[in-house]
């Protein structure tokens, strides 16, 4: 009996640590998906980032966003953008962006880019639309002239475990 009753214990503890394992590793499932494409994120903003300028563009600000940033359902979006100000065209800017090779996030083909004139310190863009851009730095600014954003976008791709892209 005696053996029994140790017998019925071991087997409770035993499915306690399956049932233990299990849970963790459906949360670490979920945590590196998070971790994955924030590195991703990372890799991905820094080609924009480290970008060399051309003469008279400066940086003022910088900012990067994964998740589902535009359209319906589930997906990951990646999305890059500097606050710039400079005394060129909108054109000239996106002759010089268009003319960089920018890697993908993940395996798309392209990167998609954009130059915005800046009418506000709000970035409205058509690849971010479940969350709003504002830049801090110009929250005293009135003349808004001469302060262009350059975008690179990647997106489309499955969520799979990383909450931020459902």
């Amino acid at each position: 009996m005696k053996i029994v009753k140790n017998i019925k214990r071991i087997c409770m503890k035993s499915r306690w640590i399956v049932q233990l394992f299990i849970v963790c590793f459906i949360i670490g499932l979920f945590v590196l998906a998070m971790n994955y494409n924030s590195y991703v994120l990372i890799k991905f903003s820094s080609q924009l980032f480290e970008m060399d300028l051309p003469e008279g563009v400066h940086v003022i600000e910088k900012y990067k966003v994964k998740g589902k940033l535009n359209g319906n359902g589930n997906g990951m979006d990646f999305f890059a953008c500097i606050l710039v100000k400079t005394d060129r065209s909108q054109e000239e800017l996106r002759d010089y962006l268009n003319n960089q090779k920018f890697i993908p996030a993940k395996n798309h083909e392209i990167v998609e880019t954009e130059v915005i004139k800046l009418q506000s310190i709000q970035l409205k863009t058509k690849y971010v639309e479940h969350e709003e851009i504002e830049f801090e730095t110009l929250k005293n600014e009135v003349n808004f002239n001469d302060y262009y954003v350059l975008i690179i976008y990647d997106g489309g791709y499955s969520a799979d475990f990383d909450i931020s892209g459902h």
